[in-house]
């Protein structure tokens, strides 16, 4: 839906920086939006690896077309990963 080329997801995962970027462009680009927010990540409680353990989350930003993409490593149980992850978010682009 968000035009993710399925080889970034092969080459990177799909809890990765570049397919995090990849989803914030299609968002972007298919919803006509001047803000747009992806967020791919390892919530737990299993899933995570010794490269991205559990809490590890990519995040893509597009305001008015300029795109930029961070990550974190947030602690806690799924809930409480996910819980950060949408207010880093929502911080971000208040600072943007």
């Amino acid at each position: 839906m968000l035009g993710v080329d399925i080889q970034a997801i092969k080459t990177y995962g799909a809890v990765s920086e570049q397919v995090a970027l990849e989803m914030v462009i299609g968002l972007a680009t298919k919803s006509h939006s001047d803000i747009a927010v992806s967020i791919t990540g390892v919530a737990g409680p299993t899933g995570g690896t010794t490269e991205k353990p559990v809490g590890t989350v990519y995040f893509g930003f597009s305001c008015e077309g300029k795109t930029s993409t961070s990550s974190q490593l947030f602690s806690g149980d799924r809930a409480s990963i996910v819980s950060q992850s949408v207010s880093y978010a929502i911080k971000q682009l208040s600072l943007r």
